[in-house]
């Protein structure tokens, strides 16, 4: 595990090993397409009426540009075809959230390549998490079991 560079986790008793740091990339990655993606599959199929989703982007994108009302009238301009305008709105946001998980990764990378860092990238973005929460709120296996 040495050429790896896994960090053992010294509390266990078993052969155990603190996250390596390329799992931090690829779990916001996969938190980042999926669910962004199950976001705006929920609007194609009619779950979630176009201002929610747009409301959504909206305010996921207004953390990392300086011209949010330029974006929104993008998104205004290709209302013609919502899902068009959805699918512009979708690509702004999973710019904004790489480029925000690529900040916390930088400002943590130590405590990340100790193995100290115990909190997902999405989840240490400052400043975000009520416009995450309502995105991961409709993930699509919420759309797709069976109400009780």
């Amino acid at each position: 595990m040495k050429e790896l560079n896994m960090v053992p986790d010294e509390g266990q008793n078993l052969m155990v090993y603190k996250r390596h740091p390329f799992v931090f990339i690829v779990e916001a990655a996969d938190d980042i397409c999926y669910n962004i993606i199950d976001f705006e599959d929920a609007h194609r199929l009619g779950l979630l009426d176009y201002e929610e989703v747009r409301d959504s982007f909206i305010s996921i994108i207004q953390h990392h540009t300086s011209n949010i009302e330029r974006v929104k009238q993008i998104a205004e301009d290709l209302r013609a075809d919502p899902n068009e305008s959805i699918a512009y709105l979708r690509a702004k946001s999973i710019n904004v959230l790489i480029n925000k998980c690529t900040e916390v990764f930088w400002q943590h990378r130590e405590e990340i390549l100790k193995g100290d860092f115990n909190q997902s990238l999405l989840d240490a973005i400052p400043g975000m998490q009520e416009a995450l929460k309502k995105l991961m709120k409709y993930r699509w296996q919420e759309f797709t079991t069976p109400k009780k």
